[in-house]
């Protein structure tokens, strides 16, 4: 990975359950790409599984959209 250029959305529309595996995998992912001066941002997420991200708190880690055109748009420099 190249510094500065990771810059991850992952759509979670599909998404119905975040089990402890799940929460590594989006956790280890944020640290690698914050590792590299990237960005991870969720996409599309359902309330069950905002509420888990709200619960364990890494809802002030990761951002979240509603729309992927505001997810990609937020990458740009204002």
């Amino acid at each position: 990975m190249e510094y500065g250029h990771v810059k991850l959305v992952f759509d979670m529309h599909d998404v119905s359950r975040l089990d402890s595996a799940g929460i590594g995998m989006l956790v280890s992912s944020y640290l690698c790409a914050h590792r590299h001066g990237g960005t991870v941002k969720l996409l599309c997420v359902p309330s069950r599984v905002r509420k888990l991200l709200s619960v364990t708190r890494l809802d002030s880690v990761f951002e979240l959209y509603d729309s992927e055109d505001a997810a990609v748009e937020s990458f740009q420099p204002h």
